[in-house]
């Protein structure tokens, strides 16, 4: 058996993960309804990311 950590994270949270490794520098949004979750990871990431 080995000894493996495992976690979970949203699917907004691998999107934003994903987008920082692929290098994005520029994403375009439309705010409100579905979308809200991504918005707030992006907050989360604000330290690896610019918003404007």
């Amino acid at each position: 058996m080995k000894n493996e950590q495992s976690f979970y994270i949203s699917g907004a949270e691998a999107v934003i993960r994903c987008l920082l490794a692929e290098g994005a520098d520029l994403i375009y949004g439309y705010p409100g309804g579905a979308i809200m979750p991504i918005y707030d990871e992006l907050y989360k990431f604000s330290d690896n990311c610019a918003m404007f």
